[in-house]
Parts: C-alpha cells; structure tokens; sequence
C-alpha cells in the first residue's frame, strides 16, 4: 500500500490510493456444470421409463372418456350436463315470458299472485271423483290441452314447436288462474297433465315434487315425458325435492328410457345428474 500526501493552500489532503491484486476466487470446474445441466433431464426420463406401464394406463383411460360421450365431464363443482340443463331450463322461461308478455298485453291484467304450497291429499280413484276434478279444470285450459292433443304436424320440428307453444299458453294460464295443481296431477288428460309440469316449471313451489310424482305416472306421450323431466330438474336445482320423493322420482326417470327416443334419452340423463348432484342436498 502507498499513501500519497498533497498540500493545497495550507491544507494537508491525504489520498489513498490502495494497489489491490485481483485474485479470482476458486470457481466449480466446466465439467460439473455440464453434469449438472444434463442430470436433471435423465432423472426425469428415468421416471418416465419406471412409471411408463401406469402411463400408458392413464392415457388409455383419457382416451376412452373423451370418446364416450355418455361420460360425465365436471368442471369444479359443476358438471356439464347440469350446465346445459340449466340452459334448456333459461330458453324454457324465456319463451314462457314472452309469452306472458303478449298475453297481458292481450288481457290487459296482471298475473295472479302465486299462492302457497297445496297439501297432498288423496288420489282421485273413483269415475264420480275423476268427473268432479275434470269439472275444475277450466274450460279455455281444456281447449288448448285437447288442441296439444291433436297436433299432427308432419314435419318433427314443427310439431315439437307447436307443441312448446301450447303447453306455454297451458302453463301461463294455470298460474295466472291459480289452478290448483292437485286437479291438474290426478288428470288422466295428458294434455292437461303436461300443463302442470310446465306449470311447475315456470312458477316452482315446496310439495311439487309430489304433484310431479302423481302426474307423471300417468305420462306416455315422450314430449310431456320430457316436459315432466324438465321440470323434475327445476325443483332439483331449486332444492325443492324432499328425499322421502327422491327415490321415487329417480325411479320414475328411468321408466321413462323405455320407448325413449334420442331426445328423451338425454334428456333423462340431464335430469339424472341435477337429481343425483350431491351438493344439491
């Protein structure tokens, strides 16, 4: 070290100057650093060859659900097909509303209010009894039930949209008149039964798990069976099944795969998944 000493104007200024030789710190030799670069690549291969049998099991087993299409895909906790079910469900209500719309623009009055929940009471058996409950139904109801019931359009679609309509205007008018639905499930018309499920669909109330169940036992045509299971589906999501019905109502939906067409047949199997979703209990 050298110490060099400046005067300027009477002051003594020291400056420092410090002769330091760079000596390079030891370093980790080239070769270890290549190893090193190449060791983790062979570590994960080797893994890839111990584990190559359940490799090819698990892309096996992706291959063979992406194919079926009847397999159920979830996303976090919600599956597809309660999302499109839900969506079928949004389109239903849609429609239902425009309707409305028309028809208070028609009528020029509000809709009824909603009213409580009806007590189950017993099934109608006897022809007396059948004669009194048809006597409840409305006269303008019974007209359009036995126009759905004649809808013999030769083209698919358009019987199927003709038939949404009516059973729109069916499922309007039974809220708006309040009718209970009680006369509606222990009718043997199917007209009149799928207004009580469309019914039920746009203005859904606690104890219609049980008015489905009666009404439904007694559906054969495949539109008012998929309408019921639309429906099974609103209460389902609306947490409106009690589990005493649950088994029950399950039961019935599989019924319905017998004759069932493609679009009952997904349609149950929407319906299926919302009703089994166990986050809904």
């Amino acid at each position: 070290m050298a110490e060099e000493l400046t005067v300027t104007n009477g002051t003594t200024t020291a400056t420092a100057s410090t002769k330091a030789v760079d000596k390079e710190a030891p370093g980790i030799p080239d070769y270890l650093n290549a190893g090193a670069a190449l060791l983790w690549p062979l570590l994960f291969f080797c893994c890839l060859w111990f584990l190559r049998r359940e490799m090819r099991l698990l892309v096996s087993a992706l291959a063979s659900r992406v194919a079926d299409k009847d397999s159920e895909v979830v996303l976090g906790p919600v599956s597809l097909r309660k999302i499109e079910s839900r969506l079928e469900s949004v389109e239903m209500d849609q429609k239902m509303a425009t309707d409305l719309v028309h028809s208070k623009a028609q009528a020029g009055v509000d809709a009824a209010p909603a009213r409580p929940a009806e007590a189950p009471q017993p099934k109608v058996s006897s022809p007396a009894a059948e004669k009194t409950v048809a006597a409840q139904i409305p006269d303008q109801l019974q007209r359009i039930a036995d126009e759905y019931l004649n809808v013999n359009l030769p083209d698919w679609n358009d019987r199927v949209r003709r038939k949404d309509e009516l059973t729109a205007r069916m499922a309007l008018l039974v809220v708006r008149e309040s009718v209970p639905r009680r006369v509606l499930a222990e009718s043997k018309n199917e007209g009149i039964l799928i207004a009580l499920a469309g019914a039920i669909h746009l203005d859904p109330r606690n104890g219609d798990d049980f008015w489905l169940l009666e009404g439904g036992r007694n559906a054969q045509r495949l539109h008012v069976r998929y309408r019921f299971l639309a429906s099974i589906a609103r209460l389902a999501d609306r947490k409106l099944i009690r589990k005493e019905n649950q088994a029950d109502l399950r039961a019935m939906c599989l019924k319905y795969q017998e004759g069932a067409d493609g679009s009952l047949m997904a349609r149950v199997k929407l319906t299926l998944a919302v009703l089994d979703d166990p986050a809904r209990t």
